[in-house]
């Protein structure tokens, strides 16, 4: 079986990571460049996956 997180949980996910994120930003060298690069390659994919999945209901 494959889990699927609610929005709801994907969004407390976010906001318990978030300390996270800002260490590995300020801490990591080229850490804001690297973070920022990994959010938009996420941002790109799930923006495929939805054109994707639009495509197929339709």
């Amino acid at each position: 079986d494959l889990y699927v997180p609610s929005p709801s949980e994907k969004a407390a996910f976010k906001n318990a990571a978030a300390p996270v994120y800002d260490w590995f930003k300020a801490n990591v060298d080229g850490g804001e460049k690297i973070f920022n690069a990994l959010t938009d390659a996420v941002a790109a994919a799930e923006g495929d996956i939805n054109a994707g999945r639009a495509k197929d209901i339709q």
